[in-house]
């Protein structure tokens, strides 16, 4: 299932992303600060999947009417597709696994031979005073700012000939970066980078987050200090000499070449309210995102798992299901299944002809294989109707064994069952039944 739950949080991330540009770019020609809405959108891209996942199965489970009915804000939550056994994203999962985890350790490793790096080079740094602050000289790496519980800001030997009034602009800007805390929004970018490698959205927005560390930077360097055209040319003048940071971010005074013409417009950006017009944009602009989200179908994959793992079933000996106790068990262990369909409910159906059903069994089971000893378990679909009547029958999990399978349908249908109801209301319902054939 893999595969499908990382095709589904690309999808679900696509709206998420798209929202964050727009209210990035509006904040950006008001000249407002954009950093908190790439990391609201990172958030939300990687959380809100599982959230949603986990929402929809447990409201399924405990409220299954106001699931499919009530309307959660503006929006609903997702429904249930399923993932046939023979598609292409379940021979994949296997495959991709492997991948997740290959460039993982490679984006990790290279992260930790760049701190490695550095940690070597500053050996060699010397610690000196620029615009009244102690800072470590590098032969060519820098300005930035390295460390997170303790930053510290690193100037490359031939930036101190630069003027005084450059110098400090410079520092102004790599303190602005050590108050707000970049180190560490850079960090959590990172680490997402790592964890989720195969997710464009990650990457796209963790450059963008990148980006606007450095221009909202800018903004407040340039409201305490008047002078605009000054700062702007001591950004050009840093921009034509200094090298990249490698593989390990560095919250820096310039990053490349590749977006200097807009940090140089946001800068003489003049800072105006968005009004009440703004605010309700943004708004919507969430409301859209959370509501493309939520009409991504889920992989129904997802809720047999999530039902596995957070209620495992309970450990029981063996028994002959060719009797009416063991067909009680039975009755209790069945569910609501992801696929064919999804119905709310909020009494299960229940069976009424229980000694029919284990004359069935014991009909159907194939005498060769009875003989040999030979059993399985078969889980089958059965649609009861609103009258009770199984309408349909098809097999979910086989037993590896032809003969027993359909042995295990023809059991189905012999199955009769009192209604399902939805308040007070009979609805038609899937439900997943396990069907064990097994001798005495």
């Amino acid at each position: 299932m893999i595969a499908a739950w990382m095709l589904y949080a690309v999808l679900v991330s696509l709206p998420i992303a798209a929202v964050t540009v727009g209210v990035a770019a509006l904040l950006r020609r008001r000249g407002l600060p954009e950093r908190g809405v790439w990391l609201g959108g990172l958030t939300v891209t990687v959380g809100a999947p599982l959230v949603l996942a986990l929402w929809s199965v447990a409201r399924s489970r405990v409220d299954p009417v106001s699931t499919a009915e009530a309307p959660v804000a503006f929006f609903r939550l997702p429904e249930f597709i399923h993932v046939p056994e023979t598609s292409i994203l379940q021979s994949l999962g296997g495959p991709l696994t492997v991948l997740w985890v290959v460039l993982s350790l490679v984006l990790a490793l290279r992260i930790a031979r760049g701190a490695l790096h550095l940690a070597r080079l500053s050996r060699e740094w010397t610690e000196q005073h620029v615009a009244g602050e102690a800072v470590l000289v590098t032969e060519d790496l820098g300005p930035a700012v390295l460390g997170l519980t303790r930053p510290r800001v690193v100037l490359p030997a031939w930036m101190l000939g630069m003027s005084a009034d450059q110098l400090e602009l410079i520092m102004l800007h790599e303190r602005e970066h050590i108050r707000s805390r970049d180190p560490w929004a850079l960090a959590i970018g990172v680490g997402l980078r790592v964890l989720l490698p195969w997710h464009p959205a990650v990457w796209f927005l963790t450059s963008g987050l990148r980006q606007a560390l450095e221009i909202d930077c800018d903004r407040r360097v340039t409201r305490r200090r008047t002078d605009v055209a000054r700062y702007g040319e001591t950004v050009l003048a840093v921009a034509a000499n200094v090298r990249p940071s490698g593989p390990t971010p560095l919250p820096a005074f310039t990053e490349s070449n590749s977006f200097l013409k807009r940090r140089l417009i946001a800068m003489t950006q003049p800072t105006r309210s968005l009004g009440r017009l703004g605010v309700g944009a943004l708004v919507l602009l969430g409301i859209l995102a959370l509501a493309g989200a939520c009409e991504v179908p889920l992989p129904s994959e997802f809720m047999r798992d999530a039902q596995e793992v957070e209620i495992p079933a309970p450990e029981t000996e063996t028994v002959n299901p060719m009797t009416e106790e063991n067909l009680d068990g039975m009755a209790e262990r069945s569910e609501i299944p992801e696929q064919p369909g999804f119905t709310p409910f909020t009494v299960a159906p229940s069976i009424t002809n229980r000694s029919e059903v284990v004359t069935a069994m014991n009909e159907f089971y194939p005498a060769d294989l009875r003989d040999m000893g030979i059993g399985g378990t078969i889980r089958v679909y059965l649609f009861v109707t609103e009258e009770g009547v199984v309408s349909d029958v098809r097999i979910d999990e086989s037993s590896g064994n032809a003969k027993l399978d359909d042995g295990a349908l023809e059991v189905a249908k012999r199955f009769e069952f009192t209604p399902a109801l939805n308040g007070d209301e009979p609805v038609a319902v899937w439900i997943a039944f396990p069907i064990t054939f097994q001798v005495r």
